[in-house]
């Protein structure tokens, strides 16, 4: 098991934007966690998609009202979009016990 949330590269050559933002998530609608918003340890609020492969881990063992560690993607809302980041997909880091 790693150590680190964020695999390391594959190819000799690659770029990525990746990183780790420590806040609270809270969806835009109770029913649908797959939108909705992550304000950070700053008091910034970032909109945000959640990966599906994260949302049972969010369901079964992340206690919403509290702060997390999250792996986030800035992503650009099409492929022509001028907007630096305007969307974050995120992931989350689920700590081990004793490790934060």
């Amino acid at each position: 098991m790693r150590n680190h949330p964020i695999p390391p590269v594959t190819e000799p050559l690659q770029y990525r934007a990746i990183g780790l933002v420590r806040g609270t998530y809270t969806p835009k609608e109770p029913e649908q966690l797959t939108r909705g918003a992550l304000l950070d340890s700053n008091g910034v609020e970032l909109e945000t998609v959640v990966l599906g492969r994260v949302l049972t881990l969010m369901r079964r063992h992340l206690a919403m009202d509290q702060s997390h560690l999250w792996v986030v993607y800035p992503s650009l809302q099409g492929e022509r979009s001028t907007a630096p980041a305007d969307r974050r997909d995120l992931g989350a880091q689920h700590p081990r016990p004793g490790s934060e």
